[in-house]
């Protein structure tokens, strides 16, 4: 049996979301600047757009890639360290050139955090 990666099957999931801009980005017309995602328990996490070069300066924050070709699929989900590395369940995709990078920093405890990525894995990513 062939193994689907996290990337494959989101691509293919007809309930897969590729975030939502929120309101406020619509109104200062700031693109997708801040998007929302939804974890599977209902909870939308807002996110704000940021370039890779810059994640050394969101230490601690929840970080999710999102393909912009296919409406902000995410393809990555994980958090930051204090050296702008980048941790998740799955590895980190190779080619990111069509990547957006969104942090999540509404998190204040690193139990929050865990719990934060933990319903957006099971939002985004599970059956």
């Amino acid at each position: 049996m062939k193994r689907v990666s996290a990337v494959q099957y989101s691509l293919f999931r007809s309930n897969q979301s590729g975030g939502r801009a929120a309101r406020v980005s619509e109104l200062l017309s700031a693109g997708d600047r801040f998007r929302y995602w939804e974890g599977k328990s209902g909870q939308r996490y807002l996110f704000s757009k940021i370039k890779e070069q810059e994640l050394l300066d969101y230490p601690g924050s929840v970080v999710l890639m999102a393909d912009e070709r296919m409406d902000h699929v995410v393809v990555w989900l994980g958090h930051a360290d204090q050296h702008g590395e980048l941790h998740g369940a799955h590895s980190v995709p190779k080619r990111r050139r069509q990547m957006a990078f969104y942090v999540h920093l509404l998190c204040t405890t690193d139990e929050e955090r865990k719990e934060t990525l933990s319903d957006l894995q099971a939002g985004l990513f599970s059956e």
